[in-house]
Parts: C-alpha cells; sequence; structure tokens
C-alpha cells in the first residue's frame, strides 16, 4: 500500500514526495528508529500544495532528551534547509516525546513528532507507514478526533471556526479556510504574547502569510 501511497504522491506533489522520501531513506538507514509514518491530509491522500507534512517516527532504545532534540534537530536539517523551526514537548505528553515544527525555505512545512516505538501499536484512518521495521505498524488502531479545542479554557469553540472548513477539492475554498485558520492562529498569538509579556512573533508567520495571500489571488 505504502508504495502505491508514494508513487501517488509523487504524481500530484512532488516536492511533498522529495521530503518524506528523504524522511523515509533516513529512517531506514538508522537503527535507531523503527518506524515512519505519514499521516492526516497527506496520509489519507487528500493533501494538496498547501498542506504540511503530518508525521511520526518511533525510536527503540531510551534516548536521553537532549541527545533526542540534537538527533531530530540533525535529521529535519538534513532533508532541506528550515528558515524557522520550533521544538517542544507538548502539554499532556510524555517527556520522552519532541514534536518539531518545521517551515523549510521552499515553503514546505513539517510536523513530525519523535516518540518511542512501542506508544504507537497499529495505524489510525488515513495513517500509511513508509518504514515498519518491526510489523509495529501492521493493524490498524483506533481513530482520534479534534477534541482538544474543548480541552482548555475557556472550554468553548472559538469565534470564527466556521470559516475553516473548505469545500473539498475547491482550491480557492481550501486556500480561504486556511486563511481563516491564520487568523485564528494569529488572534491566539497575540494573547498568548500579552500574557506572557514576550514576543512571540516568528519568521515562519511571514512566510505562511506570503503563501496564503500568493494563493488567494
Amino acid at each position: 500500500m505504502s508504495d502505491r501511497w508514494f508513487a501517488d504522491l509523487e504524481a500530484r506533489l512532488p516536492q511533498h514526495a522529495r521530503l518524506i522520501g528523504a524522511l523515509r531513506d533516513a529512517v531506514a538507514a538508522d537503527e535507531r528508529w523503527r518506524w515512519f509514518d505519514v499521516s492526516c491530509s497527506l496520509g489519507a491522500g487528500r493533501g494538496d500544495e498547501l498542506s504540511d507534512i503530518d508525521c511520526a517516527i518511533g525510536f527503540a532504545d531510551p534516548i536521553d532528551v537532549d541527545e533526542l532534540e540534537a538527533l531530530g534537530e540533525q535529521l529535519v536539517a538534513s532533508v532541506g534547509d528550515a528558515a524557522d523551526m520550533l521544538v517542544h514537548v507538548a502539554e499532556g505528553w510524555q517527556p520522552e516525546t519532541r514534536r518539531f515544527a518545521v517551515e523549510y525555505i521552499d515553503g514546505l512545512q513539517l510536523d513530525l513528532v519523535l516518540m518511542p516505538a512501542p506508544w504507537m501499536p497499529g495505524l489510525r484512518d488515513g495513517e500509511v507507514a513508509l518504514v515498519d521495521k518491526d510489523g509495529a505498524l501492521a493493524m490498524a488502531a483506533t481513530s482520534y478526533g479534534l477534541t482538544s479545542l474543548l480541552d482548555y479554557e475557556p472550554f468553548e469553540l472559538p469565534e470564527g471556526l466556521a470559516a475553516t472548513y473548505p469545500v473539498p477539492d475547491d482550491y480557492a475554498s481550501v486556500a480561504a479556510a486556511a486563511s481563516a485558520v491564520a487568523a485564528l492562529l494569529a488572534d491566539c498569538t497575540r494573547r498568548a504574547a500579552t500574557s506572557l509579556a514576550s514576543d512571540l512573533s516568528t519568521p515562519w508567520e511571514t512566510s505562511a502569510r506570503t503563501r496564503l495571500a500568493a494563493a488567494l489571488r
């Protein structure tokens, strides 16, 4: 299945396929990495040129978190020229995981999670395994939803959320929805910056807004 999926990706989105293929090859060549999967819109075969690359890599033996961060940074840098990168552990996650959110100079965006290999007992709907050295992803697992929007105060859906839902296969609608998402994120960032008394602006925001503006023309 993964071969057919990757061949289709190469035909439709060669730029995405190049980066994903480079990650696949890097994982296959290093015994510390045990599996590599792609999820969300690309994994489900619905992605387009505006899609980011949501993926995860499982590692076998316990790795010190400082070493894990260094390995992750080396990995994402080895597959492209990064313009901006955020490395963190999400609230509620175990401390031995790391998320790498990367904006590449060519405009591609990567959302990569490194986690202990046993934590992924199977594939959810919309996920495809490109490397599975131990057969850990051979079976399906239960799907998850978007309930995290209601997990934190003020425990309600944000105003303007409806505008983030596009009409499938409609380029203009998808671009408009992405712009609405950017507006919600910008508002969230402004409020967080005020709360934390910190400048949270990054090169990523400028790059993303430039690409969205071009897509809406």
